[in-house]
């Protein structure tokens, strides 16, 4: 029986290909050269550096806040500490490909408070005597310059340790023990390890660093009460890895739909660059900006002025750039964060209200936009009159209610009210309330505005967040029938989508054949359509 298949069969057979003949190239794809896609490739390398700084500088809180726990014990002395080993423990996570990587930022960061480090491996914790003896043979044998050994580990005993530390070590000096896997250590092996450095903590330092993979049950699980009675734990998380992934999943996928085949996104770029990508935009992309809604509100908003047409055909727009998350999320002004700010600025001394003036100039003063020159110009003339401004307040005679005259209860209310408001205050504390009030009117209400109400923020903000979603989603069922309804492949071109040529894969065509008769398919019909 001859073999018979629902499409023409592919069969492997000899090439004619040669050595030395050259492979036929691809041709460019077409959206290469599209503007959009050139500012997509220009922000995706950025992209690219800051998923690599996030990588790089992953464990860098965490290292920070460890070496923070180790200068403080070292500067205690030992016998704030009553008996009982300070111990650190190090939630990694299971999804850290590179522990070893961390551990070795570890030590890097724990070398210049103390020299005397351990690195206990699992392999190494089989047994009490090869624990006690690598971590004494690592802590007394720390200088690495030094060819010859000092110590040889059929001599690394606790007594040998303990007249070491004496003679070699300051009484402040912490002695680190880091074991690296705690889930692969014996228990028991952990259990004895740790009573023996406790009957020993009045007269050493020590400091354990645990490194956990699962959870803190784990601990609980493999040490019993008698042992971590004698610990005094402190727990230092890292940031999980799903967090992380989310993350960057999420604003790359934003960053995609944001850009793709939408040329009026490629002004999306540095200053500099904006009238060459406003140069290289067709008619079609500049009737797309003037439909953006932003646009659309800002040119209706100026419908009584002169210049109504010069808006509607001139393709120039004050463009912002906004780096705060806060008002990007909502109006920050009307805020009650915003509010309770402005009131504790009121209750602030000369010395810390300079202080603070003083910083904000100094941020400013690295800005090379023009337009800050005339609010760093008001603000050290406000600086200035409050350095020359005193805290001595001017008596004037104030009014004093009379007992024996006779007013109603609201228009006591209300002389009071008038008296409070006419009572003098100090030079400085008129001087802080008009710098408060110019930063407050001036300055914020004019450059903290929320970037939903600036002309083109379409351009530069990716708001949709529902469509994002859909991506992150995914939808299976319709990315399957698009793999099965068309292959976009060079021999399986379709002129519409309800052709089916031989060349499809004979997935597609029984695919296909189901969606011309999907209520009453069955495997007879299957058969009766193909043969």
């Amino acid at each position: 029986m001859d073999n018979v298949s629902v499409s023409k069969g592919v069969f492997a057979h000899k090439g004619a290909y040669k050595i030395g003949n050259k492979h036929t190239k691809f041709e460019p794809l077409d959206f290469l050269n599209e503007p959009w896609y050139l500012t997509y490739s220009e922000t995706w390398k950025s992209i690219q550096n800051a998923i690599e700084d996030i990588r790089s500088s992953m464990f860098q809180q965490i290292l920070n806040d460890l070496e923070s726990f180790v200068s403080k014990i070292k500067a205690k002395p030992i016998e704030q500490f009553e008996n009982e080993i300070q111990t650190a423990i190090l939630l990694t996570g299971v999804n850290v490909s590179d522990h070893s990587i961390m551990f070795q930022r570890v030590i890097s960061k724990l070398e210049p408070i103390t020299k005397h480090i351990a690195v206990i491996l699992s392999r190494d914790s089989n047994n009490i005597k090869n624990l006690v003896e690598e971590s004494i043979y690592q802590l007394m044998n720390n200088e690495k310059d030094e060819e010859d050994i000092l110590t040889k580990k059929n001599q690394c005993h606790m007594r040998n340790l303990k007249l070491w530390y004496q003679q070699n070590c300051d009484q402040n000096d912490p002695l680190v023990i880091l074991i690296t896997d705690f889930e692969s250590s014996s228990p028991e092996v952990l259990h004895d390890f740790i009573l023996i450095l406790s009957s020993y903590t009045s007269s050493m330092k020590f400091i354990l660093i645990f490194g956990v993979a699962t959870t803190l049950h784990a601990i609980h699980r493999s040490l019993t009460y008698d042992v971590t009675s004698k610990l005094n734990v402190q727990v230092f998380h890292m940031q999980k890895q799903i967090d992380i992934l989310s993350d960057v999943l999420e604003k790359t996928i934003c960053m995609i739909q944001h850009f793709y085949a939408n040329n009026v996104n490629s002004l999306c770029c540095q200053p500099q660059k904006i009238k060459h990508r406003m140069s290289c935009l067709t008619d079609e992309d500049l009737t797309e900006i003037k439909k953006l809604p932003s646009i659309e509100r800002y040119i209706e908003q100026h419908t009584s002025d002169e210049n109504k047409d010069e808006l509607l055909d001139n393709d120039r727009f004050k463009l912002r750039e906004y780096y705060t998350r806060a008002v990007y999320a909502k109006d920050l002004r009307e805020s009650q964060e915003y509010k309770e700010c402005l009131q504790l600025l009121n209750f602030l001394s000369k010395k810390e209200m300079l202080g603070k003036l003083n910083s904000l100039a100094a941020i400013m003063k690295s800005s090379k936009d023009p337009v800050m020159n005339k609010v760093k110009a008001d603000l050290q003339s406000h600086i200035k009159t409050i350095e020359e401004a005193g805290l001595e307040v001017a008596s004037n005679p104030v009014d004093i209610v009379s007992t024996g005259e006779k007013l109603s209860r609201l228009q006591l209310k209300e002389k009071l009210l008038k008296l409070s408001q006419t009572q003098s205050r100090s030079p400085y504390k008129i001087a802080q309330q008009d710098v408060i009030d110019y930063l407050d009117q001036k300055v914020f209400s004019v450059y903290l505005v929320n970037p939903h109400y600036v002309p083109a923020n379409e351009i530069f903000c990716f708001s949709d967040g529902n469509l994002a979603k859909q991506h992150i989603r995914g939808s299976l069922r319709a990315a399957i029938h698009t793999g099965l309804n068309d292959p976009h492949c060079e021999c399986c071109k379709l002129e519409n989508d309800d052709a089916i040529p031989s060349t499809l894969p004979d997935l597609s065509i029984i695919y296909k054949l189901h969606l011309e008769s999907r209520k009453l398919i069955n495997m007879y019909d299957w058969l009766q359509l193909i043969w």
